[in-house]
């Protein structure tokens, strides 16, 4: 089967289609050449993506309303013709009382698109790509972080499940049952920003919520550029021939909000930005490491001082061709969010 041809009438389906992750998806297809069949819960979104992101692409995105995604026969409608269905959507109950209360609404969404795929997509459906998160891969109880470990594609979180089921109110099970990055909101407000993105622009904006002091990492503080994760997707739907029942694990290194901040005061020297300890994390405290490796991690940012490490060698891969792409760069990622949601929200 050869990759599904980049034309107008070769229809991708995204569910929650304003999302973060989603919308550059969306975009990264577009710009391919491909039609897009976004989904999200309210009408409002799409004149949001027409009017923003997708403005060059009106005659070749279409917008579909799923209220519920969780209720059967959801996507009956929405899949309807689709060539490939990426899956991005997935509500998350923040009261965290129980496992079923927060991963049951996600897997009857999963099992919703899923089913009406099957029954209403039709012959033409190709390829379908779910995004997951590393909590479905890391398992911190069969190997502690103090423990060095490289995760791949072969490993589950096993434990976390089972933490989670056995008494919520523990602190265990709560960091068992958390899911680091939600979707982002579209709108002008700062607050809506995802976790992903907030810190940046905290920081960069000193936000006075911070009281002087930088946020905590988010998760385990990895990073991946988000133009990256959007490729792996598009990529997957595209070629089912490659990767059909494969996982891929997006990430390209740790940096901590603290590397934020140093980069941003490097950055821009005359604006505000919190200090506390410069390099604290992910700087060499070796002194002769640090100037065999040129200085700063900050400059590369990757794994190399933590024991443990995720790789990502098989996304390269895909990426490339068959040989390891280089993804783009943190100060790129860091400079590139900065800018653009200045861009959103105005210099401040």
């Amino acid at each position: 089967m050869a990759p599904l041809p980049p034309s107008p009438d070769t229809i991708i389906l995204i569910s929650g289609i304003n999302g973060y992750i989603a919308s550059h998806i969306a975009l990264c297809l577009l710009q391919q050449g491909y039609t897009v069949r976004g989904t999200s819960r309210s009408a409002s979104a799409k004149d949001r993506l027409i009017s923003g992101p997708f403005k060059d692409y009106a005659s070749t995105y279409q917008h579909a309303v799923v209220t519920d995604i969780a209720a059967p026969g959801a996507f009956d409608s929405a899949v309807q013709g689709v060539h490939a269905i990426i899956h991005t959507a997935s509500p998350i109950d923040f009261s965290l009382k129980t496992l079923e209360d927060f991963v049951g609404p996600a897997v009857q969404g999963n099992t919703s698109i899923l089913t009406s795929a099957l029954n209403h997509a039709g012959p033409q459906l190709q390829s379908f790509v779910l995004t997951s998160s590393v909590a479905a891969v890391v398992d911190r109880w069969a190997h502690p972080f103090t423990e060095p470990y490289a995760y791949s594609e072969a490993d589950w979180n096993i434990n976390g499940p089972k933490i989670a089921s056995s008494e919520p109110s523990t602190p265990a099970s709560r960091t068992a049952l958390r899911k680091p990055s939600p979707s982002a909101r579209c709108g002008k407000k700062a607050e809506g920003l995802n976790l992903t993105v907030k810190p940046v622009w905290d920081i960069y904006t000193n936000n006075p919520s911070l009281n002087g002091k930088l946020p905590p990492p988010v998760g385990g503080a990895s990073w991946v550029d988000v133009r990256d994760v959007a490729e792996i997707h598009a990529w997957a739907a595209i070629n089912p021939d490659e990767s059909k029942g494969q996982r891929y694990l997006a990430t390209n290194g740790k940096a901590p909000p603290q590397a934020i901040a140093d980069l941003l005061r490097e950055e821009f020297p005359d604006r505000d930005i919190i200090t506390e300890q410069p390099g604290y994390w992910y700087q060499s405290r070796d002194e002769e490491d640090k100037e065999k490796r040129g200085g700063l991690f900050g400059k590369k940012w990757g794994w190399e001082l933590e024991g443990q490490s995720v790789d990502a060698a098989k996304m390269r891969k895909a990426l490339g061709g068959g040989r390891e792409k280089e993804l783009r760069g943190y100060r790129e990622a860091v400079l590139d969010t900065v800018r653009a949601l200045e861009g959103h929200f105005g210099s401040l």
